[in-house]
């Protein structure tokens, strides 16, 4: 299983002997399909295990950012954080991770210094090290704009992306410039690459191919 440890064991225990008792143990009508099927939908958190698991380094957080991962600790009712929270003591990062928002991990990587663990996140996703903190920054935008319901047809991105060049496959690459469509195409590979199919932007991009006035706002967006 490619998903993080604190994520999953919120499912598993559900297939567990009595874990509110400390018995992890497996029951024996519990089979692998049926502990995987409720997890399955879920997309590995494959970005926070390149920035914290890379040689025992702990990202050093600046004052701001640690702020927002307190608010952001204490507003979580997961159990894997309040196993920690109720006892009074710290969460780990790898735990924490998990219950931060994308902007809050945009900020981790904006803060990282050492150029090794920025290569290893780039190439992990297949991006350009030197262009990933711009594309992390532009999806974090992407991310808020869809979690407040906001649009995205005929909107111009705030945060400027470079498309990797394998991904721009309309001989007009104008439409790949601060556009939405850029950042879809750019998300969709992201996901696919994680998920390791195409299904994702098939899926997506079959929908956009449907509606030619969708296509033409998010390639060409114009304000009115």
């Amino acid at each position: 299983m490619s998903h993080g440890y604190y994520r999953l064991s919120g499912y598993w225990r559900y297939f567990q002997v009595a874990p509110h008792l400390g018995d992890d143990r497996f029951r024996p009508d519990a089979t692998l399909d049926d502990i995987e099927s409720p997890t399955s939908y879920l997309r590995r958190n494959a970005y926070c295990a390149q920035v914290v698991a890379r040689d025992g380094q702990i990202v050093e957080l600046r004052d701001e950012l640690l702020l927002d991962v307190r608010r952001e600790l204490r507003r979580s009712k997961e159990d894997f954080i309040a196993h920690h929270t109720r006892r009074g003591v710290p969460v780990p990062v790898w735990a924490a991770v998990e219950a931060l928002t994308f902007g809050a991990v945009s900020k981790i990587h904006r803060l990282i210094d050492d150029g090794d663990v920025r290569y290893s996140v780039a190439k992990s996703f297949g991006l350009d090290p030197k262009r990933t903190e711009s594309a992390v920054r532009a999806l974090a935008v992407l991310q808020n704009v869809c979690a407040h319901h906001g649009r995205l047809w005929n909107r111009v991105p705030t945060v400027p992306l470079q498309v990797p060049r394998p991904l721009q496959r309309d001989p007009d690459r104008s439409i790949y410039r601060q556009t939405m469509w850029g950042l879809i195409v750019t998300l969709a590979s992201l996901v696919d690459g994680i998920r390791r199919d195409s299904g994702y932007s098939e899926s997506l991009l079959d929908l956009v191919d449907r509606h030619p006035v969708w296509q033409d706002g998010l390639k060409r967006p114009h304000r009115r």
